[in-house]
C-alpha cells in the first residue's frame, strides 16, 4: 500500500513579473491663449548701396513681446511654442549657417529674409521655417513652471542680399509669421507676425566708358569748297561711342549731347577753327541731327551683356551763303544715364 503522504508533492509557482515603464521625458505645462495679437514690423525703406555684397545684413528690426494672452501653467518641465513662416515660404540659396539656415525670398529679386525669436533672458531661437514646418522648429522655455508665468520674446526680422543685382521695388506687406503652442496651429495661435510694405532701393545702374572714347577725337576727311556747290555737306565720318562693364542691372544707357550751336544754324556745332560759313553736324543712323542747341540732343541704346554702343555719324555742313578755306574744330561734351 502506497502512502500518499510519501509521495513528492508537484507545486506551480507562478511569478508575474511586472515591469513599470517609468518615462524621464519631459512635462510639458499646460497653455492657454486668450486671443490672438497682431505684431507688425516696420520698415518703410531699404536702400542697397553699390558694393554691398551677396549675404550682407540690409536692414533688420527687432520687436519685444510680452504674451499677455497666454498664460502657462504646470508643475516643473517646458512650455513649447511652435513657429512658422507665411507668405513667403521659398528658400533662396543664400545660406545663413547652421543657426539660421536659408533665407527666405521676398518678392523682391536680390532680397531675403529671416524671421526668428528669441527669449527675453538672450536665448537664441531657431527661425521660423517655411513648410514642411518640422518638428525640431519649436521653441523651448524650460522650468520650473509651479505657478501661472508669463514669456516675454523678441521678434526679428532682418533683410539680405541674397543675389545679383538687387532689383529696385516693394516688398509687399502682410502676414509673413505665426507661432502657436499647438504644433498643428490649430486655435492656439498667440502671435501673428505682420509687416508694412518695404521700399527696396537698388544700387543705380552704371557703365563705363570704353577707354578708347573718353575724350574722343573723330577726324574727318579733308573737304573741298567745290564739295559744297551742290551739297551742304561732305566728309562723313562714322564712329561709334561704347559703354561696358556695365552692372546692376543696367539696361539702357541715354546720351546727351551739348555744344556751342552756330550763330546761323543753331543745330550746328559752331566751328571755332579759321573756316567760315561751315560747321559740323552729328546724327544718329536714323538720320535725325543732334541738336548743338539741345533739340533733339539724346540718344538711347539698349545694353545687352553688360555692354551698348551707340552709331554716329559727323560731316562738314555748310552754314552760310558760302564757305571759306580753313580749318574746321568742333566741340561736343556727351552727359550719360542709365537705367
Amino acid at each position: 500500500m502506497k502512502n500518499e503522504n510519501c509521495r513528492p508533492r508537484i507545486f506551480k509557482i507562478t511569478v508575474l513579473a511586472i515591469l513599470f515603464m517609468v518615462a524621464n521625458g519631459q512635462t510639458f505645462a499646460t497653455c492657454i491663449a486668450s486671443s490672438t495679437v497682431a505684431v507688425t514690423f516696420n520698415i518703410p525703406k531699404i536702400v542697397a548701396s553699390v558694393g554691398t555684397k551677396i549675404g550682407d545684413e540690409l536692414a533688420r528690426q527687432t520687436l519685444p513681446y510680452n504674451p499677455t494672452n497666454v498664460i502657462c501653467v504646470g508643475n516643473e518641465g517646458v512650455a513649447r511654442i511652435y513657429h512658422r513662416a507665411v507668405t513667403y515660404t521659398s528658400y533662396s540659396n543664400l545660406n545663413l549657417g547652421s543657426t539660421l539656415g536659408l533665407a527666405l525670398n521676398t518678392n523682391v529679386s536680390g532680397v531675403g529674409m529671416i524671421l526668428s525669436l528669441s527669449s527675453a533672458a538672450g536665448q537664441i531661437g531657431q527661425p521660423f521655417t517655411a513648410p514642411p514646418y518640422p518638428i525640431d522648429r519649436g521653441w523651448t522655455f524650460w522650468g520650473p513652471i509651479n505657478k501661472p508665468t508669463l514669456y516675454a520674446v523678441n521678434y526679428t526680422v532682418v533683410f539680405y542680399k541674397t543675389a545679383d543685382p538687387v532689383a529696385s521695388g516693394t516688398v509687399n506687406g502682410g502676414q509673413i509669421g505665426q507661432t502657436g503652442n499647438l504644433l498643428n496651429f490649430g486655435t492656439l495661435s498667440p502671435v501673428a507676425l505682420y509687416l508694412g510694405p518695404v521700399e527696396i532701393v537698388g544700387p543705380d545702374p552704371t557703365c563705363s566708358i570704353s577707354a578708347g572714347d573718353v575724350n574722343k577725337t573723330v577726324t574727318l576727311n579733308s573737304a573741298k569748297i567745290s564739295d559744297f556747290i551742290n551739297s551742304v555737306s561732305a566728309a562723313d565720318k562714322p564712329f561709334t561711342i561704347t559703354v561696358d562693364n556695365c552692372i546692376n542691372n543696367a539696361v539702357a544707357a541715354t546720351f546727351t549731347f551739348t555744344g556751342a550751336p552756330d550763330p546761323v544754324n543753331p543745330v550746328i556745332f559752331r566751328n571755332t577753327a579759321g573756316a567760315t560759313g561751315v560747321g559740323v553736324r552729328l546724327f544718329s543712323n536714323d538720320g535725325q541731327t543732334i541738336g548743338a542747341n539741345g533739340t533733339t540732343n539724346a540718344r538711347t541704346i539698349p545694353i545687352v551683356g553688360g555692354r551698348g554702343v551707340l552709331p554716329l555719324t559727323a560731316q562738314y555742313y555748310k552754314t552760310g551763303a558760302s564757305v571759306d578755306a580753313g580749318k574746321v574744330s568742333a566741340q561736343a561734351t556727351v552727359a550719360m544715364s542709365y537705367n
